[in-house]
């Protein structure tokens, strides 16, 4: 404003000259063209009637389009001169397309960025979970594969001992013995192995360290005591060895069943506690990045062809996403974007033939 106001007072009075003696030559202009307009169409008011005014009619009709060719041509010939004085116009809000593309492009570069990061974040705490869990799950089913052989190991010792006639004054030797053949090595187990995709190899040993600990000793220890249990009625039992044997089926029976209960019980409890497990990483303090999806095809006739064809076979789920308002104007380009606003809203929307290109808007 305070560059206008320093101009020479000259130019601007020319300025404004000029522009006055243009809005005189616009309404001259106009009043002569709706004049010479209405001499080629007042001829055509009158409407022919009979094949004998063919002839005459089309002279009339030929010499009203010439009319309309003639008009449209003066009419450029004024509104032509405005052209220059609107690309001016234009330039200001023009030159905004390039600085706020680039300037848009680098709030989603960062945006990109920060929620990579985060993304990342919360893969390493998903995977620290699911790998506390694997561990924790492989530890309940080795136990209770250990607890099963500990059982199966005593009612072994004590079938033998009924069936081969080990006598009640030989039980205890025949017991030091088996006892002492037991070792940690009875109770080996395969060791399990964690595929750890965004967590380090370090990471998994330390929760490995935390939570995979099976004490192979205590079976070692647990089997002299139930061992004591066991045989603590072995002369009862020796002189009812077919009872005894059955009775001592069942208990076994139902030992293993009470710890694959518990074992059940104990990965549920696992699942419950990983499933409510929740990330610990900071929200964004910025707007989230709209995603959507656009068709990416070649401008080619083919391209057209499948397009349209894709439209047509779905075009239920495209019309919702659609204001057309003259049909016969609809274009491959509209029936591209509804398509991609259909594989915005449901991601496994996938017509045979079309591209789609992931975007990121603000």
């Amino acid at each position: 404003m305070q560059e206008l106001q320093t101009q020479d007072q000259a130019v601007l009075e020319q300025k404004r000259t000029a522009w006055g003696q243009m809005g005189v030559a616009v309404h001259q202009t106009e009043m002569q063209l709706q004049v010479e307009a209405q001499s080629y169409l007042i001829p055509l008011e009158v409407l022919p009637t009979a094949i004998a005014e063919i002839q005459s009619a089309e002279e009339k009709l030929g010499t009203a389009k010439k009319g309309l060719t003639a008009i449209t041509n003066r009419r450029k010939e004024v509104t032509s001169q405005f052209d220059a004085v609107t690309a001016r116009l234009m330039a200001p809000e023009k030159s905004f397309a390039e600085p706020i593309k680039i300037y848009t492009d680098a709030i989603i570069k960062l945006k990109k960025e920060d929620e990579a990061n985060k993304a990342k974040l919360r893969n390493i705490e998903d995977e620290k979970n699911r790998c506390r869990t694997f561990f924790q799950d492989n530890k309940i089913a080795i136990e209770l594969q250990l607890e099963n052989k500990l059982t199966e190991l005593v009612a072994k010792c004590y079938s033998h001992a009924l069936e081969t006639n080990v006598s009640v004054e030989n039980i205890k030797v025949y017991l030091d013995e088996v006892t002492k053949k037991l070792t940690v090595n009875s109770f080996a187990f395969k060791d399990v192995l964690f595929a750890n995709n965004y967590i380090s190899v370090d990471d998994v040993a330390q929760i490995k360290k935390e939570v995979f600990i099976i004490n192979q000793e205590s079976y070692v220890a647990r089997f002299a005591d139930l061992i004591d249990a066991k045989f603590s009625d072995y002369e009862i039992a020796f002189n009812n060895k077919a009872e005894a044997l059955a009775q001592a089926q069942k208990a076994d029976e139902a030992a293993k069943a009470q710890a694959a209960t518990a074992a059940q019980h104990q990965t549920m409890a696992n699942k419950i506690e990983s499933a409510s497990f929740v990330p610990n990483v900071a929200p964004s303090d910025t707007k989230a990045l709209k995603h959507g999806y656009i068709v990416d095809m070649d401008e080619t006739v083919e391209s057209v062809l499948i397009i349209m064809a894709a439209f047509s076979a779905n075009i239920n789920l495209c019309l919702p996403f659609l204001k057309v308002n003259k049909w016969f104007s609809f274009t491959a380009q509209q029936a591209a974007t509804a398509l991609g606003k259909v594989k915005c809203a449901d991601n496994s929307f996938q017509p045979a033939g079309i591209n789609f290109k992931q975007i990121e808007k603000l």
